[in-house]
């Protein structure tokens, strides 16, 4: 027998079906103008996905590359890394020890 959801559960479903479905609408416009191309990563409906912004995150996704790859190699290789920044608009942040600005994200 099928266990009934509460009206909670229902929203919580709704909602997430919803993200789903603003996302591969926002993925959709997109591919639709060169203008839209080169903002997608500024785009609410794309960012609640993948694009956060958060320098905080960013700061978090930089040392745990430190700790896996090392320093060395995250100094190496960050101007590769943010090359990925050159589409779609991203927001950029100054990490004190890069000598390039880069997304959270690509980080």
């Amino acid at each position: 027998m099928k266990k009934k959801q509460s009206a909670a559960q229902l929203d919580w479903a709704y909602a997430e079906e919803k993200v789903k479905l603003d996302y591969l609408e926002s993925c959709k416009n997109t591919i639709s103008s060169d203008e839209k191309f080169n903002t997608f990563r500024t785009n609410p409906e794309y960012g609640i996905v993948l694009e956060s912004g958060e320098k905080g995150i960013g700061e978090n996704n930089l040392r745990r590359l430190k700790k896996m790859a090392g320093a060395k190699w995250v100094e190496n290789s960050i101007k590769i890394i943010a090359e990925n920044d050159k589409f779609g608009g991203p927001e950029l942040h100054s990490f004190d020890e890069l000598l390039v600005k880069c997304s959270s994200s690509s980080i």
